[in-house]
């Protein structure tokens, strides 16, 4: 299954849980908001810890490390094969930035909200928990929806050009 973290930070260390989105059909999304309160935060993600923590089941996501790391933040280690859709891609396109946006663009024909129509840009930017609900709802679905679509296309161009070795290296360095 994929799935996409929503924060408060950028910065690992200091991001708190904003939401967390899942996809294992393509075209289809789910999201579970998380609140301010930490105490409460921790209870859902303990609801997910099994999951996230089974080796037998594989992990999705765009940027998978950062994930990883505000998981860690609480008290879950995520574990299992994973697969970085943003690794993929550097490891099959060399060149320019790795952004989702762009690869939805080019493979899918589909334009994702851009992350800055919803938080700005700058010193007047915002964070997700200062986003509705309702629209963080509907990113984040659409982001794990489409790092699923594009999993589904990078990985049997990973596995024709021989780069699986050099992903699970790079997955490992992380």
């Amino acid at each position: 299954f994929c799935f996409d973290t929503e924060t408060t930070s950028v910065n690992p260390e200091e991001a708190e849980l904003v939401g967390i989105a899942f996809s294992y059909v393509p075209g289809e999304a789910y999201y579970v908001s998380v609140p301010k309160d930490q105490t409460e935060a921790q209870k859902i993600a303990n609801e997910f810890k099994e999951v996230l923590e089974d080796k037998r089941i594989r992990k999705i996501a765009h940027n998978l490390k950062y994930d990883v790391q505000v998981r860690k933040n609480y008290a879950v280690e995520v574990q299992g094969e994973m697969f970085d859709t943003m690794l993929a891609d550097s490891l099959i396109n060399t060149e320019g930035k790795h952004k989702m946006d762009t690869w939805a663009e080019n493979m899918l024909n589909y334009t994702p909200v851009p992350i800055e129509e919803l938080i700005g840009s700058g010193k007047n930017q915002k964070n997700m928990r200062d986003i509705s609900v309702e629209t963080v709802t509907e990113y984040a679905a659409e982001d794990a929806d489409i790092t699923l679509q594009l999993k589904h296309l990078l990985a049997p161009q990973i596995e024709e050009n021989n780069l699986r070795d050099r992903q699970t290296d790079r997955q490992a360095d992380r």
